[in-house]
């Protein structure tokens, strides 16, 4: 019998290895950096779009003026 009334207790708590730890941590990590990835691809997408699209509004700008051009 033991003498130690918490002996007992003690060996039957729960928690995480710091293997489990470690694992979970570089799962998160590897989470987090494809999140980002993605967020910045997304981002380069738009300025990409947002230039395309200036771009064409600028285009259609030119042919509309040389169409209102009065021919000699």
């Amino acid at each position: 019998m033991p003498t130690d009334p918490l002996a007992g207790r003690l060996s039957h708590q729960g928690g995480f290895t710091l293997l489990e730890v470690l694992v979970a941590v570089a799962v998160l990590a590897l989470a987090m950096s494809s999140f980002l990835v993605g967020s910045s691809r997304y981002a380069d997408n738009a300025r990409y779009i947002q230039d395309k699209t200036l771009a064409l509004w600028v285009a259609h700008n030119q042919l509309v003026e040389l169409e209102m051009q009065q021919p000699w």
